[in-house]
């Protein structure tokens, strides 16, 4: 008893893995199912970029990782934002990443909008994709 929380996780061998971004709630499809209310799968917000390096350097200065950490996009529809957005995103991470932590990302996406420019931004950045596919209404409902 009296340990640190920080000191108890420093010495473990688990670690925070992955955090989960959710860089808009905007979806170009609607899923009835979709834990997100209708009114904010319609809203065409972006996250702000203070709040990406807010949160970038509150992650990756952390005493209480592993050697490695997944920023996860996540939520809405991910690829209804520009390519740009992802590009300088990725930047912006790499450069808050002052203990050279192997950085990885995922997308999680309906698949929807997936195409060579896309698939190029994944290969560069080597981006792990996850698509969700539900089987028709009458076998998932």
């Amino acid at each position: 008893m009296g340990k640190d929380m920080g000191d108890y996780i420093k010495h473990s061998d688990y670690y925070p893995t992955f955090v989960i971004l959710q860089p808009t709630s905007f979806c170009n499809i609607s899923c009835e199912y979709c834990y997100l209310p209708q009114t904010e799968r319609n809203k065409r917000k972006i996250m702000d970029e203070k709040i990406l390096i807010a949160t970038a350097k509150l992650v990756l200065s952390s005493k209480n990782l592993g050697d490695h950490i997944s920023f996860v996009w996540h939520a809405g529809e991910p690829l209804t934002l520009p390519i740009e957005f992802y590009e300088k995103s990725f930047e912006i991470i790499k450069s808050l990443n002052k203990f050279n932590l192997k950085i990885y990302h995922r997308i999680q996406t309906n698949g929807t909008l997936i195409n060579s420019s896309w698939i190029n931004l994944f290969k560069k950045w080597d981006i792990s994709v996850v698509i969700s596919i539900d089987p028709p209404k009458f076998v998932h409902d």
